[in-house]
């Protein structure tokens, strides 16, 4: 009874990607024979995720097939010099974002690389609003974690440009750690970060600084910054 269970919700699964596949088919991204290979992998990854060993490395596995698609597709595009985006050519990821939700709903929203992992995939293919909106419920989850708080704070600093944001936020990453040191440090290398800027920009408006002298800012990407190897799924 199981099993048939199983392969209904695959199969359920699997249907709410035909009819947008068959768009992809028909704007010539891929051949008939192209989508029923993709079905039929699709339908295996599907399956090790009901499995009751399945695995973090499942879901990756699964979301690196999904990108190396969507590249394939964005080829695609350029050879037929399409450079128009429509809904259906984020079909990749849209799937992607679904599958990351999956292994976090999977793992109880609890590792860490996962978290990391889905942050810099919706920050490279610019989700922003699907990362402010995960970003809030990550911290929701995980309060005592001060990394989250960190990439929460830069965040709306450096992608938002929300300066009284990420102030909140790190001040608020105190109240729910009064007694950690690093959230405290947090805090206060913000606030001399966005002190030594302001200085430097007040500095180019008054003309005491040239804008061709000023060394150029290497923009924060926090979320690549913190520790690579927390990226990397073996």
């Amino acid at each position: 009874l199981s099993q048939i269970k199983m392969a209904d919700k695959v199969q359920l699964t699997l249907e709410t990607l035909v009819p947008e596949m068959d768009v992809l088919i028909q704007k010539g991204y891929f051949t008939k024979k192209d989508v029923k290979k993709i079905m039929k992998k699709r339908r295996f990854h599907e399956y090790q995720f009901e499995k009751k060993d399945v695995v973090p490395l499942d879901f990756f596995k699964a979301i690196k097939y999904e990108k190396i698609l969507n590249k394939r597709m964005k080829k695609q595009k350029k050879n037929l010099n399409i450079k128009k985006n429509d809904y259906y050519d984020f079909h990749f990821i849209r799937r992607i974002i679904v599958l990351y939700k999956k292994c976090l709903i999977k793992f109880n929203k609890d590792d860490e690389k996962i978290w990391m992992e889905y942050f810099n995939f919706l920050l490279v293919n610019k989700c922003n609003d699907i990362l402010n909106k995960e970003i809030g419920r990550c911290l929701t989850l995980h309060p005592t974690n001060i990394t989250f708080w960190k990439i929460a704070a830069y965040h709306e600093y450096e992608d938002n440009l929300n300066f009284q944001n990420a102030r909140s936020l790190l001040q608020k990453c105190v109240k729910f750690n009064p007694i950690n040191f690093e959230a405290y440090l947090e805090y206060f290398t913000f606030e001399i970060i966005f002190a030594k800027n302001y200085i430097e920009r007040k500095d180019i408006l008054s003309g005491k600084m040239k804008k061709e002298k000023k060394e150029e800012k290497k923009k924060i990407n926090i979320i690549n910054d913190i520790n690579e190897e927390k990226l990397k799924m073996d």
